[in-house]
């Protein structure tokens, strides 16, 4: 299984949609009534919002490919495109999404050195990210690449208030 990360464009939505429902579903379905799920999934994978992201000039998306099939993606945002600002000079990582067939292969790992890579690239100082209080898997595995939890804010599913963790990672050559 021979892994490749490529940008994606305007192109890529369908792969981007079908991709974000899946892994959406697999990570969190179980925990939401599927009328809340279905009303969020449907908003934050909807052909417009994904292509208003794609255009954003301080975003960008990376499809991870295995065997010509998406596996999952990277999204990372800068400057104005972060969802809140945690910092000037950072880098959020919005989302790290892997199907389940791939978890535990170190594909995340290679999704997350991409992350990384950019931030150099760009000269961030650092990288931040909001990650579900209750996914601890998520939550071992930022630790494990260095991040530290440094505060929360809520995230809103419907009806539903949850409160994620906000992890930072400072970069020593930002």
């Amino acid at each position: 299984m021979q892994p490749t990360t490529r940008q994606a464009t305007v192109e890529d939505i369908a792969e981007l949609i079908n991709i974000g429902l899946k892994t959406y579903r697999e990570t969190f379905a179980s925990f939401y009534p599927q009328s809340v799920m279905n009303q969020y999934l449907n908003e934050a994978f909807s052909v417009d919002k994904l292509k208003n992201e794609l255009q954003h000039d301080q975003s960008q998306f990376w499809l991870l490919e295995i065997e010509g099939t998406c596996a999952g993606y990277l999204k990372v945002n800068w400057g104005n495109a972060q969802t809140e600002m945690q910092d000037e000079s950072g880098l959020e990582v919005e989302r790290i999404y892997l199907a389940l067939e791939y978890k535990g292969k170190g594909f995340g790992k290679l999704l997350f050195e991409k992350a990384r890579e950019i931030a150099k690239t760009l000269n961030r100082s650092s990288m931040w990210l909001g990650v579900w209080e209750n996914n601890q898997q998520a939550i071992a595995f930022y630790k494990s690449q260095g991040f530290v939890v440094a505060g929360t804010h809520n995230f809103q599913m419907g009806d539903i208030c949850d409160t994620d963790y906000i992890m930072t990672l400072a970069l020593a050559d930002g």
